[in-house]
């Protein structure tokens, strides 16, 4: 966790206090700079550089105002040595959960507080999604872009599933699922590019726009998972 003000590649940089996780996936020693990526942009989600210096006094002055220490820093590294091995029935029914709008991280909520009723999953984020924009157009309020960049992310993994599975040899016809879920991803950013288009020129008009094509992948996808699921084994 470090403060955004002292950033540079931050918007918020010298400007205001964001305190957010970051990400460092390289460094520099030589000229003693960082390679980051964190939502820098106004929410974008962007790769960046900072110095040596820069982060020590964005984390520094974090710790001093939480005392939280080094419980804000994770260290992460790829483990080449693990075998991972697919399941393919927990595969299925996540999908057939994501289809019927199931939540699935109930099953492990043993122990853990409720989740929250008005939390929705799946399929259903489609129409909560269209329910959003009905609220921004009829009470002028400032459109969030963060959902749509995490439904494109989303579709774009989908298809990097589906070659995955495609690859260990467990989905039939791979080639239909990766072509419609190319086609999904393809409307995925088309929203994107209209919710943010729609954060410069606030016309409502592109509100409806939008919603045509949430409506549209609601309903690819509700077609195209039904097979899906049938064709992993």
């Amino acid at each position: 966790m470090v403060d955004q003000f002292y950033i540079p590649a931050s918007s918020a940089f010298n400007k205001y206090h964001r305190i957010h996780e970051l990400f460092i996936y390289g460094f520099d020693d030589e000229i003693e700079e960082f390679l980051i990526s964190d939502n820098f942009q106004n929410g974008k989600y962007t790769r960046g550089k900072c110095s040596f210096s820069d982060l020590n006094n964005s984390y520094i002055d974090f710790k001093k105002a939480t005392d939280l220490g080094q419980e804000l820093v994770y260290l992460l590294s790829f483990n080449s040595s693990s075998i991972f091995n697919q399941n393919i029935n927990v595969l299925k029914e996540l999908l057939s959960d994501y289809l019927y709008s199931i939540n699935s991280s109930q099953k492990n909520n043993l122990l853990n507080q409720p989740l929250k009723k008005e939390w929705v999953y799946g399929l259903r984020c489609y129409d909560h999604l269209i329910s959003y924009l009905n609220n921004v157009k009829s009470m002028g309020d400032r459109l969030d872009i963060r959902p749509f960049y995490v439904l494109k992310n989303h579709k774009s993994r989908m298809i990097e599933r589906l070659l995955y599975l495609s690859e260990i040899q467990i989905l039939k016809d791979p080639d239909i699922y990766v072509s419609n879920y190319a086609n999904i991803e393809k409307i995925s950013t088309i929203i994107l590019n209209l919710s943010l288009k729609y954060s410069i020129t606030k016309d409502k008009n592109i509100l409806n726009r939008i919603a045509e094509h949430l409506e549209q992948l609601s309903g690819k996808e509700a077609d195209i998972l039904p097979r899906l699921i049938r064709s992993i084994s």
